[in-house]
């Protein structure tokens, strides 16, 4: 067979579609309303202004130019696949940029792919799969700090009369803020370097081959190694960076992660004269983990100078984080009736270095059935397939729940160690998740109708929670099993072809999701993670209410807890799609909805409190007068959307046309036209 390449080759651009902007000031009167009136007399002092309002404002624009690059992005891909009925191959390799819309910012990806099927005589075949991916992100910065260093923690207290660009090659202080975002961008490195290789291979040996019968044994080993380097510098000259009186910032940062994964399996299949048919499964899989994390953070650097030795205060952190997983698993499949009944049922047993008896094994049963309704109203293209399943998994602790880890340090210039704040748990356990799920999937109108209609119902028991000690007991918080949580959600799938001639094709398509979750108990009382606090909005774990709800002030008089103000979990997702093909041309698009899910917009809080919010004469202020009259609700939002998320035209170039520009031996041609969003 002779090789069939494939090539792709794409350009384009990323554009930012909103950020939030700032207040634009008239004259100076408006200006003392945000600083002192000499102030704002200084930089509000354009003609054109009011003996009662004094000077006309400038009106820079310090935001936007963090968010408008437009770099050239562009997509190589290339593939062969080839080979002979006792070789075949498939080899690719992509090279990809993609520009940043921050200045400085932007990543470049490549990787390669090989994939190998040998037939080794009548009964051996051997499979190989490997690959290796090389990523560089220069990320820059973002995020939420308390230093004044990310731009949305400076911007809402920077007024639009200040300019922070960059003139006769230095950039000036920002006299409102720590820091000037334009020079931040401009001159901190931020660089992630990234390699991932993985590699797996199957040999199978077919043992007995018969009319009625087969058994197979298979061995797959396979490795995952995992490379992130991060190179952090921070130049003593940015505006921010003298202010905890160690100018200059460099972090090194090595991360690496080596799985390797051992399976091995036997699966026999009984074949009967009447049709039946039935597979057995009985395998052992050996799980290898290796992690290593090591960070230096390098403090009070002199100008020009970028290496950590050089730097006066330096702290040393590592992780390592060694894991080994055992399991056994064993199934039996039966496909009767003319295959149309379909029974399944099996056991898994799994171990782990993470759990606190690591000889001990935890038992997961499944089970599963269906059936298939075929040749409905006569048409053998029309069938409708009802399904259940019933099955457990586990969740096992993460590394060092079950240890109190040392901490070390000096005392009196004796060095010593003692037990840390994080209390060990002996007995920690994986959580148990069961699960029962039912459907059916169906294909109607001869073929032109599919379906797929999916409830589902989740239960976790023994979770894994944190839990904050009393000072008295010596340690801050520990891990433990406990309580009970359940997730019920349904997914619907639906595609149908409206038309399907040989010159005109279209077919649309929607799927819906919905799930929602409720805490069934807790051994503890009810506790809050992430968020910023009640004032803000914070998540809250507590029993008979949504995982995913947000509380906040005021709180209840009766009951002392805080008020509900919104939920993270959407009421429900969707998505709409359409494919339309006419003659040479093709049209795709993609439509999203989502309903619901509420965010915490810190960010309209820090400009309304800055008095620097686009609205702040109008609507912020009914915003920043609730919130310092103890209501959090202004500031979880509703997050809905409708957005066309893909859009695609497609010209597939004629056959003469593909001769006359590319020759003989390229057979098929095709140029895309998209947007995504």
């Amino acid at each position: 067979m002779f090789p069939k390449f494939h090539l792709r080759q794409g350009f384009g651009q990323y554009r930012v579609s909103n950020y939030m902007k700032s207040r634009v000031f008239t004259d100076s009167a408006d200006a003392a309303t945000f600083t002192d009136a000499t102030t704002a007399g200084q930089y509000c002092n354009l003609p054109g202004g009011t003996p009662a309002g004094g000077g006309l404002c400038p009106n820079n624009d310090n935001i936007s130019p963090l968010w408008n690059e437009h770099q050239l992005s562009w997509e190589t891909d290339a593939n062969v696949t080839g080979g002979s009925e006792q070789t075949r191959y498939f080899i690719s390799g992509l090279v990809k940029r993609d520009g940043g819309i921050a200045p400085h910012t932007g990543d470049d990806k490549q990787s390669i792919r090989a994939n190998l099927d040998q037939t080794l005589g009548s009964r051996w075949l051997f499979s190989m799969s490997t690959s290796v991916i090389h990523s560089l992100a220069a990320r820059g910065i973002s995020n939420n700090d308390n230093t004044g260093t990310s731009p949305y923690l400076v911007l809402p207290f920077t007024p639009a009369f200040v300019d922070l660009r960059e003139t006769g090659g230095a950039f000036p202080d920002n006299p409102f803020e720590r820091s000037n975002p334009l020079q931040t961008y401009a001159k901190l490195r931020n660089d992630e370097d990234v390699w991932r290789a993985m590699g797996a291979g199957t040999l199978r040996f077919d043992a007995i081959t018969s009319e009625h019968q087969n058994l197979r044994f298979l061995v797959t080993g396979g490795l995952d190694y995992f490379n992130q380097e991060n190179d952090i510098y921070s130049p003593p000259e940015l505006e921010y960076e003298p202010n905890d009186g160690q100018p200059g910032t460099v972090v090194l940062g090595k991360t690496s992660n080596l799985n390797l994964n051992m399976l091995s399996n036997a699966v026999y299949t009984y074949q009967s004269s009447g049709g039946m048919r039935a597979t057995t499964a009985l395998g052992v899989q050996y799980v290898d983990r290796d992690f290593n994390f090591t960070n230096l953070v390098g403090r009070n650097l002199p100008p020009g100078q970028q290496n950590i030795d050089q730097a006066t205060s330096v702290v040393i952190n590592q992780q390592l984080q060694p894991q080994q997983d055992l399991g056994l698993f064993a199934q039996e499949e039966v496909l009767t009736m003319d295959e149309r009944l379909m029974v399944a049922f099996g056991v898994r047993a799994d171990r782990s270095s993470r759990n606190g008896d690591v000889k001990k094994y935890y038992i997961y049963p499944k089970i599963a059935g269906s059936y298939r309704f075929t040749n409905l109203g006569g048409n053998s293209s029309n069938e409708v397939k009802v399904r259940a399943a019933y099955g457990q998994t586990g969740n096992p602790p993460v590394f060092g729940n079950k240890y109190t880890p040392n901490a070390t340090g000096t005392i009196g210039g004796i060095f010593g160690s003692s037990a840390g704040a994080v209390a060990g748990d002996a007995g920690i356990k994986p959580e148990r998740q069961s699960e029962v799920e039912a459907g059916l999937d169906a294909t109607l109108a001869n073929g032109r109708l599919t379906m797929s209609v999916t409830g589902f119902n989740k239960t976790i028991t023994d979770l894994l929670l944190a839990q904050t000690l009393a000072p008295s007991t010596g340690r801050t918080t520990r891990t433990f099993n406990g309580g009970k949580m359940r997730n019920r959600g349904v997914e619907v799938g639906l595609a149908y072809a409206v038309t399907q001639r040989p010159d005109v094709s279209w077919i649309v398509n929607t799927s819906f999701f919905s799930n929602k979750s409720k805490v069934i108990s807790l051994p503890v009382p009810a506790f809050q993670v992430g968020g910023f606090g009640t004032s803000l909005g914070a998540f809250e774990i507590r029993p008979g209410h949504s995982v995913t709800q947000i509380v906040g002030t005021p709180f209840d008089p009766v009951t002392g807890l805080p008020t509900i103000v919104g939920d993270a979990n959407p009421d429900f997702q969707m998505a709409f799609g359409s494919d339309l093909d006419y003659h040479r041309w093709s049209l795709g698009l993609l439509f999203d909805w989502k309903k619901g899910g509420d965010v915490i917009n810190l960010t309209e809080l820090l400009f309304d409190l800055g008095g620097n919010s686009v609205d702040q004469n109008g609507a912020a202020q009914g915003r920043i007068n609730d919130f310092f009259a103890g209501k959090t609700q202004p500031y979880v939002q509703d997050a809905s959307y409708v957005k066309l998320r893909e859009l695609s035209l497609s010209y597939h170039i004629p056959g003469s046309a593909t001769s006359s520009l590319f020759g003989s031996t390229v057979r098929d041609a095709r140029i895309t036209f998209a947007g995504r969003n």
